[in-house]
């Protein structure tokens, strides 16, 4: 004849399942979250191919090109009207460079689950479900390049200028402890998962010596 568990033995079960869960789950996450920080940093490393391509037919000048943020929030470039004037017919950087990549899957972070408040902006942006459907890509540009019309020469320190990155950093953040993390593409095109703070350390580095 069965002996039916007890409630205790039971319980006991489920203890050890959570025990189990709560041990292998951030495990797995890790594992996962690394996978594809892997293939986002070898996005980015191809993006850096082509946009050297592009600086190479183009006397060494950056691609003139907006990301979705500009598109969105033309406002942030108040203070420079001649360009905020052309925001509304510039192309986006994954189409401005799209002869010189192998796909526009290149610009799909796989880490994408989008945003609604831009990071670096703090404007409400509807990038959802996720960037690259809503957008064309998971990527954003450091546009002040094209603004300025920058010339690669006349970057100071290219290995701390941000130029390609995620647009978000939820993405490849954690949640305990809670931070964001993004992959960014440098001037230099060497590419590196960075925490917030050396992000903003990035965006304060200046991008020519005036």
């Amino acid at each position: 004849m069965r002996r039916a568990f007890s409630l205790v033995e039971l319980l006991v079960v489920i203890a050890i399942i959570t025990i189990l869960a709560a041990i292998l789950l951030p495990v797995f996450w890790t594992v996962r979250g690394k996978a594809r920080q892997t293939a986002c940093t070898s996005n980015l490393r191809q993006i850096g191919t082509a946009i050297q391509m592009y600086t190479q037919d183009y006397d060494g000048y950056y691609p003139y090109a907006i990301d979705p943020s500009d598109r969105v929030s033309p406002s942030i470039w108040s203070r420079t009207p001649a360009f905020q004037s052309q925001i509304p017919r510039m192309p986006y950087l994954q189409d401005c460079i799209r002869t010189y990549t192998s796909s526009l899957e290149l610009f799909h972070c796989p880490g994408d689950v989008g945003f609604d408040v831009a990071d670096f902006t703090g404007i409400s942006m509807n990038a959802l479900p996720t960037s690259f459907e809503k957008y064309g890509s998971s990527y954003y540009y450091r546009t002040e390049v094209a603004a300025y019309q920058i010339n690669e020469s006349a970057v100071p320190t290219p290995d701390r200028v941000n130029l390609v990155f995620d647009g978000a950093g939820a993405w490849h953040g954690t949640l305990v402890p809670l931070q964001r993390r993004y992959n960014l593409l440098y001037a230099d095109c060497h590419v590196k998962n960075i925490s917030n703070e050396q992000m903003s350390e990035a965006w304060a580095t200046p991008i020519t010596h005036r």
